[in-house]
């Protein structure tokens, strides 16, 4: 599995005085570095079998998480085995000496509220799990067999490497990953190597060489799983002597070096030590055929290890100078000229240097000036070699890292399993000492080392890449099956690039980006008389105010808005696309002036919901940062649109179709697709991809240019729809005036809902809310008059067949759904209860057992107030939709009789106690509180039913029964003659391709037509 790091650039302050951070800032004594506010304690030990560990006392943790990392990976992989080591990863988790059913330890996590997951690196294993407080132990003594007495039986193996070419199958329609294999296939062994694995690298390839693959895998595993090469981090709120003795009571029996077997430590040697890129293709383009219609340029450096630090942190420095949006920095000049939507880096250090990707998102400008693009950015490259503020700068980035060091750990809430296997691989990487501030931190400067960076960069060592629709001849590799080719740049280009200087005027122009002053870090903790165990409604007339107070003192500020339109400006789809137009318009206006709050610690992002306008901010402590940003820069942008610049429109309507706007970060699967389309058929308001853009087609007709490329279809389709609202004197209208209609409808007249939660007093809330109202020239308006989401009644089961929409997935995938309705107090316990083991059941019985695909899942899902519960199987062609949908009704009925009907009273009072852990988790956790919170009150409108922890303790220990359990289940599926069918979306892999044939252009056509067949049928259907 490629696990590749997207760097996000470092939010913090510049200010040391407002800041205040210095070395008194860190604690002393101990082995790894921390911040003073984190409360945690730490110890490291090394057992006597070599193990290296680190143990973490959490006093507030309500599950403890537990971590083994190997320090081997993929680049271990053999050549004439590629993806073994991914394959022993799967393997570890399907039975052993002790437990020899494959699906035992999923059983037992399933039962006891437990959750795991591994994945492979190129150079680290990382196994992670978290479990209830009271049966952490008993999760220890599981997870612990997998490296004692692994069984690597050959049936498992040779039916869980059908299972890996099914995930490599889902991995080639993501265009990351098909462009970063495009790019290994041109670097040194080991970076060339594949590392996923596949039919052909693990049966194919070892079978016609006459190797055993089971033995492989034992020779694998007795060569690096030892205790020498081994990490462990453990999180719990137990003490770290108790902790300590646990580790050495499960841990101890591992082999030190598997007598003599284990190559410890193994590094693996690049060919070349200078470059990670064959030096045959640097300076040269990589030219590939996108598959999402995305345009990306990549500049890729390798750097050698001497330039690699995890103290001075060089790549961090690299990342903010090339992606800072300052005003008169690198990326502001790119975006002036209307080459870029956005950019950002890529980066990995490995043990013997590091791959740095600079990425551009490219407009339609940008990529035909595709040289002046490279041109501008190796003038400003030059200009930092010959900076004499270099210093400066780097003194302002180590702060703002020790500024996002100190409120990481609150802004950036994780669950404990993915807190241990971060720390854990960090560990591995960097020593103890790092294992908290490794890819954070700044702890040295070093000006030499910055000034070699740059140096190292030039055009004749740099590889670029570029991405777009445009058909080229070329080839196509055997393993993604990207059509790509190497494209000669002339020497005189590449010279021209390598001594770009800007003209003095421009010179003078551009700037390096000083990071901001900030306001100071608010450490203070603010304490309301009354009791803030609960969120409570602030009397206020203009707006429904809610709030809650601080938590586990922590600091964080959590803030959530939602803006509802009048409902009778509700058109469908029409509204929406108005609706996700204005909220583009009004962020790209918001954008440029957030550089301050972003770098200060400030998270703010604008989305539209189906019933308006959602505003988010997080923060740590509160500060005047919130109120500047809410009422001197959010509400002065809403209440000025009406005066909106009409120049600026058509070219904000380019770049919202350039933005790919309906396709959200983490809907680049087909099951995710999928699961979209199941929520918005169930909801008013909400619409899929497709839809869009079917609504978009049908009000314009295509016109060609010269160039055969498409006027923008969402600017012409405007024009479109405005002579078809107006009439046939549309004419003396333009496009601002329907914009403007639009905003006046959406952004004047509307009902407030708020939420306030963490380190905010009621006062400083709703003291923030009126400035709002007032700033935004917001009209209120009664809730029971503004847009609601209502979930349909789906009476008549749905049965939806789909093509595959992802274009080189050749997966099959059936995703079965039942809605609940809105449930109860007590039933949304139930649920809750069932969750865990639902997703246990089903991916035992599908994907251990039955080995129906890689991704398998059944999960509860809220929409709206209702939930529904969502079975998801997405596996290779070779099971039929519909082989896959008896096996997801069987398996369902299945749970219902031998899980729950057959259930032993040891095992509900195992469910009990892990039900009240997530409980009390989802109580001590600030965003899961937020999140679970904003979703009653703006659902419900109150809190009624809302979380209440002890009441629903007193439930779950005095009245809650497994019958409780079964009828609930029952409610979902049915039972005996009132067995209810599913509603399934099923889509299938469509082989056919040739030159002519336009393929995803007639998978949108055809799902178009599914989804207004479906949506026909549900016209007439009941609202909760």
């Amino acid at each position: 599995m490629i696990f590749w790091i997207l760097f996000i650039i470092i939010i913090g302050s510049y200010n040391k005085v407002s800041l205040g951070c210095s070395s008194t800032n860190w604690k002393s004594g101990y082995t790894v570095l921390k911040p003073k506010i984190d409360e945690r304690n730490f110890k490291h030990i090394t057992l006597k079998n070599g193990i290296s560990a680190l143990l973490i006392e959490d006093k507030f943790s309500e599950k403890a998480g537990f971590t083994v990392g190997v320090n081997a990976g993929s680049f271990n992989d053999p050549i004439y085995a590629l993806g073994i080591f991914h394959l022993i990863e799967h393997l570890l988790f399907l039975g052993n000496k002790k437990y020899p059913s494959p699906e035992s330890y999923d059983e037992f996590m399933a039962q006891h509220g437990g959750r795991n997951n591994a994945y492979t690196s190129e150079e680290r294993t990382i196994y992670f799990n978290e479990i209830g407080e009271k049966n952490l132990e008993e999760g220890l003594e599981h997870f612990s067999q997998f490296f004692i007495s692994p069984l690597f039986d050959e049936d498992v193996i040779n039916k869980e490497i059908q299972i890996i070419n099914s995930e490599h199958l889902k991995n080639i329609p993501n265009e990351l990953d098909r462009l970063f294999y495009t790019l290994k296939s041109y670097m040194h062994k080991p970076m060339s190597h594949f590392t996923t694995g596949n039919i052909k690298s693990l049966i194919e390839v070892p079978k016609i060489l006459g190797i055993s693959i089971s033995k492989q895998v034992k020779q694998m595993y007795e060569k690096y799983y030892c205790g020498s090469n081994m990490f462990i981090v453990i999180s719990s709120k137990k003490s770290l002597v108790d902790q300590e003795k646990l580790l050495n009571k499960y841990f101890s029996d591992i082999l030190s070096d598997n007598n003599g077997q284990c190559e410890v430590n193994s590094k693996i040697k690049p060919t070349i030590m200078r470059s990670m890129i064959d030096e045959r293709y640097l300076g040269k383009k990589i030219h590939v055929k996108s598959l999402s219609g995305h345009n990306t340029m990549w500049l890729v450096w390798s750097f050698p290890l001497d330039l690699v630090s995890s103290t001075k942190q060089p790549m961090i420095y690299l990342s903010y100078i090339l992606n800072s949006k300052h005003t008169n920095s690198l990326f502001w000049q790119l975006q002036k000229n209307n080459y870029i939507l956005n950019s950002n880096s890529f980066y990995e250090n490995y043990s013997f240097g590091t791959i740095f990707i600079y990425q551009l998102e490219l407009t339609s400008n940008g990529l035909s000036k595709q040289n002046d693009i490279i041109g501008l950015i190796y003038k400003y490259i030059n200009k930092l070699k010959a900076s004499k503020e270099l210093l400066k700068l780097y003194q302002g980035i180590k702060l703002l890292s020790e500024r996002e060091f100190i409120t990481s750990t609150e802004m950036v809430e994780m669950s404990p399993m993915y807190i241990t296997s971060e720390i854990c691989s960090r560990m591995i990487q960097y020593g103890v000492h790092s294992a908290l501030s490794g890819d954070t931190l700044i702890e040295d400067i070093d000006e030499n080392l910055i000034l070699n960076v740059l140096t190292t960069i030039s055009p004749f060592n740099t590889l670029f890449l570029v991405s777009d629709e445009h058909e080229f001849m070329g080839t196509k590799d055997k393993v993604f099956n990207v059509l790509h080719t190497v494209e000669e740049i002339p020497i005189k280009v590449l010279n021209n690039w390598r001594y770009a200087r800007y003209d003095e005027q421009v010179n003078n122009e551009i700037s390096l980006p000083m990071p901001e002053n900030c306001s100071p870090i608010n450490l203070k903790i603010i304490q309301e008389k009354e009791d803030s165990s609960y969120p409570q409604k602030l009397d206020y007339i203009m707006a429904d105010v809610w709030w809650h107070g601080t938590m586990k003192k922590s600091h964080k500020v959590g803030i959530k808005i939602l803006l509802k339109f009048p409902r009778r400006y509700n058109k469908g789809i029409e509204t929406q696309v108005w609706g996700e137009l204005i909220t583009y318009i009004l962020g790209t206006l918001i954008e440029g002036r957030l550089e301050r709050y972003i770098e200060c610690g400030v998270i703010f992002y604008l989305e539209w919901d189906n019933d308006g306008i959602a505003l988010n901010i997080d923060t740590f402590g509160y500060s005047n940062d919130i109120d500047e940003l809410l009422n001197e820069l959010i509400a002065p942008t809403i209440a000025d649109i009406p005066n909106f610049d009409c120049d600026d429109l058509n070219e904000m309507i380019t770049e919202f179709n350039n933005s790919n706007l309906w396709f959200k970060p983490g809907e680049d699967t087909t099951y995710s697709k999928i699961l979209l389309i199941i929520k918005s058929l169930q909801t008013n308001g909400e619409y899929t991809e497709w839809e869009y853009r079917d609504f978009l087609s049908k009000v314009v007709s295509r016109i060609k240019h010269k160039e055969k490329h498409s006027v923008n279809p969402l600017f012409l389709s405007i024009l479109e729809y405005k002579k078809r609202i107006f009439g046939p004197d549309s004419e003396k209208e333009n496009t601002c005036d329907i914009f403007k209609n639009w905003a006046y409808k959406l952004l004047h007249r509307l009902s407030v809902v708020s939420y306030f939660q963490g380190n905010i007093s009621k006062s400083k809330s709703l003291y923030l809310i009126e400035r709002f109202i007032l700033n935004s020239n917001i009209l209120p308006l009664a809730i029971k008059y503004s847009m609601k989401k209502k979930v349909r009644k789906i009476i008549k089961p749905m049965d939806i067949t789909l093509i595959n929409p992802m274009v080189e997935d050749s997966n099959n995938v059936v995703l079965a759904f039942y809605q609940f309705g809105i449930p109860t107090f007590e039933e949304k316990l139930h649920i809750m209860a069932l969750q865990p083991n639902i997703q246990g059941y089903v991916y035992d019985i599908l994907r251990t057992k039955k080995k129906l695909g890689y991704i398998i899942f059944a999960n509860i899902i809220p929409i709206g107030s209702t939930r529904s519960l969502v079975v998801g199987v997405e596996g290779d062609s070779s099971h039929s939709v519909e082989s896959i949908e008896m096996n997801i009704s069987k398996a369902l009925h299945d749970f219902s009789v031998n899980k729950l009907g057959n259930m032993k009273s040891s095992a509900f009072e195992d469910i009990k106690n892990s039900l009240i852990h997530e409980l009390k988790s989802i109580k001590n956790s600030f965003n899961l509180s937020l999140n679970l919170n904003w979703n009653e009150i703006r659902y419900l409108g109150n809190l009624s039913e809302g979380f209440n922890l002890q009441r629903a303790i007193d439930y779950i220990n005095n009245k809650m029964t497994i019958e409780h359990l079964y009828n609930t289940f029952i409610k979902f599926i049915g039972n005996g003659d009132n067995t209810r069918s599913a509603s399934t979306i099923k889509a299938i892999y469509y082989p056919k391709t040739s030159l002519n044939f336009k393929k995803q252009k007639f998978i949108d056509q055809y799902i178009n037509n599914a989804l207004g067949m479906a949506r026909e049928s549900l016209k007439k259907e009941e609202y909760y």
